[in-house]
Parts: structure tokens; sequence; C-alpha cells
């Protein structure tokens, strides 16, 4: 598999924490905005091909919108529902979390879900002799930090 990767990931999430556990009583809120145009791999022919698929300089950015946190599991684990826009296309998008305290004011937020790129009108990319799968496995790992309002 290939890995691209970005840093950077830009944010806030509006929720009540209590001792590092997500409160759902109170809904929590949130939006986050991937800057596609970081995206690397650390081959240039790939992250030349990477960028010129999802037409970054037209959609520069992928946005995720937070509607709906459910616990999962009794701990730290939440099911989420929300509006993924990618490439001019917005989804509803499902997916599990852990939400892990790093200290009193911080937490870390990671998860991974598999997309179909076909889902938001990218076809399969062929480079040389390459066929890349629809399937793009993302992972997000997130540090989120107390703010008072």
């Amino acid at each position: 598999p290939i890995s691209f990767g970005a840093i950077g990931v830009e944010g806030s999430l509006h929720a009540r924490v209590v001792d590092g556990v997500v409160q759902a009583d109170v809904a929590p809120s949130g939006w986050l905005t991937v800057d596609m145009t970081a995206l690397r791999s650390g081959n240039t022919l790939y992250d030349a091909e990477l960028q010129r698929r999802i037409n970054s300089r037209r959609f520069p950015s992928a946005r995720v919108e937070l509607r709906d946190c459910m616990p999962s599991t009794p701990g730290s684990r939440y099911r989420l529902r929300g509006e993924l826009t990618f490439h001019g296309i917005t989804r509803l998008v499902e997916g599990t979390v852990s939400v892990e305290p790093l200290s009193d004011d911080r937490i870390v937020i990671s998860g991974e879900q598999v997309f179909d790129m076909r889902d938001f009108a990218l076809p399969s990319p062929t480079v040389l002799m390459l066929r890349f799968f629809p399937d793009v496995r993302v992972r997000l790992q997130a540090e989120a930090k107390r703010t008072e309002d």
C-alpha cells in the first residue's frame, strides 16, 4: 500500500469532557478540515498523480462536520456520524473513534475509516503499470486542547 499523510489538520470540537470522558448528554459538535494540497507520500510521482486526480487546485480541502456522537462501549469509544465534503461532493459518513485523556486539558481522538473514492466521483488511478484500488483507508490522530469560551 501507498501511504499519504498530512499534518496541520485544523478543527474545532465543542463537547463536555469529564475525567477524559465525552459526555453525550450535551450533544458534541465540531468540524475538521484537511489541506489536500499538503498530502505527501515521499514519492514525487505518486504525489503529483494524487494531486492531479483529486484536483487539489480546485478542491484544496476536505471537511468533516460532526452531526451526532454516541458512546459505543463503556469507556472511550464513540460512534460518530457527520458529513464529509471531499472533491466537491458531500456524503453522510459514520465511524468509530477512541478518545483518550492526555492531561486535564488535552485529549487525543483517533480512528480510521475506509472510503471508496468512486463515491466522490474519483476513478481508480493508474501510474505506469500500477493500478490503485478504490478503497482508501483514512487514519486520524488529532489532539484537542481545552479553551475557555
